[in-house]
């Protein structure tokens, strides 16, 4: 999967790609992911690429044509545009497993008051990670990033993804424990301690609670 990233702020990304899992799969070569900056799209001197709304009103909003010329530099024929939005669709784990199989996913991040509402037009789904306001939409990238790349098998092996919260339908993950088996009174379950992994697998799924 190749992800491409326009933002005005590219060094957001720098840590977010070298380490853990996205920066492991990067190195090995099963993810390609790359940060763009806007500003370099801009036709306009001193690298602008906002300016007032008409109408008036508070804020500064992105212009259209360094989003438009971005996107027509970063798309290929098989992909998916998203903007990240307060105001979009939310992202659950059912649609960051759609967007898991795409080829190419194209993610334009939002900052200050806004875009210009003619851009929406190149723009395949908006998605939002929650009914809240963050300063940009980089932060929120990055959580679509892990929740989408996590389904795919060489990245992240399919038993883990099926067996945890939100793809277990309504219920949540089993309880973990791990050593010590006590713990200031608070003792590890002597079903899990048993060896019986049919008793176990049982109690796990007993144990397992509704979302």
């Amino acid at each position: 999967m190749k992800i491409d990233i326009v933002t005005i702020f590219p060094e957001l990304f720098d840590t977010f790609l070298n380490i853990g899992i996205i920066g492991r799969s990067i190195k090995d070569g099963k993810l390609e992911i790359v940060p763009h900056d806007l500003r370099k799209y801009t036709p306009y001197k001193h690298n602008q690429i906002d300016d007032y709304p008409y109408g008036g009103g508070r804020g500064m909003i992105f212009m259209i044509e360094p989003l438009y010329n971005a996107y027509k530099a970063l798309k290929k024929e098989h992909t998916f545009t998203v903007l990240m939005s307060a105001g979009g669709t939310l992202l659950t784990a059912t649609r960051a497993k759609r967007l898991s199989k795409m080829e190419h996913i194209l993610i334009f991040c939002g900052r200050y008051e806004g875009l210009d509402e003619r851009f929406l037009n190149f723009v395949d789904m908006e998605i939002s990670i929650g009914k809240f306001v963050l300063f940009g939409g980089e932060v929120a990238a990055q959580v679509l990033i892990e929740a989408a790349t996590r389904f795919i098998p060489e990245i992240l092996d399919k038993e883990v993804t099926e067996n945890e919260t939100y793809s277990l339908g309504k219920f949540r993950d089993h309880p973990q424990y791990t050593r010590p088996e006590d713990f200031k009174g608070m003792k590890t379950p002597k079903t899990l301690l048993s060896g019986n992994h049919k008793e176990i697998e049982k109690w796990r799924k007993e144990n397992q609670k509704k979302i």
